[in-house]
Order: C-alpha cells, then structure tokens, then sequence
C-alpha cells in the first residue's frame, strides 16, 4: 500500500484520535501568517484541514466561505458536526478537485505524509485550487538538507515523513513570490532558531496574475 492508503485506511483516524483534543478553533502560526501579510480573503480551502479547526476560526475572522480537505473520515465526521457552517469532505490530497477559485489555499504540515509517488500529482492539486493573484500558505519542515524518517506511529510499516523545503517546487515554476516566511522551533512552537531536525517553517506565496509577466518586444 502506499502511505496514503495507510492513512486513508486507519492512521488518519488514528493521528485524528491522539490529537482531537488539541484541535479547537484558535489563533496558531498560520493564522499569525495570514493577519500579517494583510491580506482578506473570501474564499478558503485548506487541504489537510483535520476537523476545520483552522478553518473555523478564519471563517469567523474574515467572514469568508471555507472548505477543507482530510484523510481522515472521523476528523471530517466530527468537524460537520462542531462547524457546520464549513464544508468539509474526506478525500486525500491527490483526490481533491479541481477548482482555481480560491483567495487563500492552506497546506500546513501536510506534504511530509505524502507518499513520493503522489507528491507531484499532489502539488499540482495544490495549484489547480489558487486563483490567479491568490495566496498559497504552506507549513511544514524545514531541515538544512532533504531526509527522511521512519514514522515511530507504525513502526512495522514502511512509512516515513520527509523532511524537506515544498515551497521551492511552487517557486521554481515561475508563478509563485514568496511574500513572508519565518521559522520556528516545532518541538516547542516557539518563533526563532531551531536545530535542523526540529525546524518548521511557514511560507505565504503569492500567485502571479497574467499580466504581470513581463512582455518581450521586438
């Protein structure tokens, strides 16, 4: 099975379950992101949005229209009920639909699961989901080299996170600036210096329109 039939399967509800109870509308680093680069959205997805948590809190905040993405089938369950004022459903990453109509798109600590198989088919999700002149946040680890790590949940599977910068993928096709980014310590969710095995960054990129390219004349 590839790792996203693995969480699709179980571990998503079981990652679900070890951390419901942290999971409550509230101000967090991608929120902090968001505020600071000033932008007010109208439409928001997040993909890997567990029970919309996140989502709920911005929803009140920008009084915006949110929709969220998750593996988990328990997660989605339990945010329908607590936030009904989201839209919500379970599908993994490389399953999400396409629809370019969205001011803010959300991947926080998502992409690490992903199996390699199904990344670039995953980020290209990603990108079908911001408009043009929208803004993609994407949090995750930022460790000085790319690695990988056996995940200690499942220690008689073959499941790893890996580590390593998505933010260049969306960069190096030439559609994305990045407009803010800071890093901070994911052990200890503190702000600042990390050592590279706890380091987590969050990225605000923003996604050119047409026009701004430059225009070459003879």
């Amino acid at each position: 099975m590839t790792q996203d039939e693995i969480f699709q399967s179980g571990e998503g509800d079981q990652w679900y379950e070890r951390n419901k109870v942290k999971l409550v509308p509230k101000d967090d680093f991608v929120c902090r992101m968001i505020e600071s680069i000033g932008v007010h959205p109208r439409r928001i997805v997040e993909v890997g949005c567990s029970n919309g948590y996140r989502l709920e809190y911005l929803r009140q905040k920008f009084h915006a229209v949110c929709y969220g993405y998750d593996i988990s089938n328990e997660a989605i369950e339990a945010g329908c009920d607590a936030f009904p004022e989201i839209h919500l459903k379970q599908k993994a990453l490389h399953e999400i639909p396409y629809d370019t109509s969205f001011d803010l798109v959300i991947c926080n600590f998502v992409l690490h699961w992903v199996d390699r198989s199904l990344l670039v088919q995953s980020m290209s999700r990603i990108d079908a989901l911001v408009r043009r002149g929208g803004t993609l946040v994407i949090g995750d680890f930022d460790p000085d080299y790319q690695q990988k790590r056996k995940y200690h949940h499942l220690p008689d599977e073959e499941v790893y996170t890996y580590k390593q910068d998505y933010t260049a993928f969306f960069k190096a096709t030439g559609l994305y600036r990045e407009t803010a980014v800071f890093t901070f310590d994911h052990d200890k969710q503190t702000y600042g210096y990390a050592p590279s095995e706890a380091r987590g960054m969050c990225a605000a990129l923003r996604k050119m329109e047409n026009e701004e390219y430059y225009v070459l004349t003879q």
